[in-house]
């Protein structure tokens, strides 16, 4: 079967893994997401950062907006929630707010490349809330 750019376009399912950095740690990514119109989707992930000092566990519900759908690099903007867990210790839970900036390339057949920066303030029990930088890349399928 031919993968047509208007199935590309109008694809409903896509799900990926993604690596990259989580200030400064090494942060491993699965997602699956569900577009409801070729412009807005949301997307469900869980990631692992794995650094020198801790290692933390990440979950977020996103909605995303690709603004031009139709070009062959496409951007896009997503603001979502989550939560962000500390390993060994139950005490360091965050709740997560974040908003991000990507782009996605069609390589071939089902195939995205993806490229994301995301920016996060985890709101803790602290006197100051803490700012995540993230940037990832990764691969996608979609159906």
């Amino acid at each position: 079967n031919l993968i047509t750019e208007q199935d590309v376009i109008n694809r409903q399912i896509e799900a990926g893994v993604m690596y990259g950095d989580l200030e400064g740690a090494n942060f491993y990514n699965i997602y699956a997401g569900f577009a409801f119109t070729p412009v807005f989707s949301a997307e469900i992930s869980a990631g692992k950062a794995l650094g020198s000092i801790s290692d933390s566990d990440v979950f977020e519900v996103m909605l995303f907006s690709q603004p031009l759908p139709d070009l062959i690099v496409v951007p896009y903007i997503g603001v979502g929630a989550g939560i962000s867990v500390l390993a060994d210790t139950e005490s360091r839970r965050s709740t997560l707010m974040s908003a991000a900036v990507g782009i996605k390339y069609h390589l071939a057949r089902n195939f995205l490349l993806r490229a994301e920066y995301k920016l996060s303030l985890a709101l803790t029990d602290r006197d100051e809330n803490e700012e995540i930088q993230t940037w990832k890349i990764g691969f996608s399928v979609f159906f």
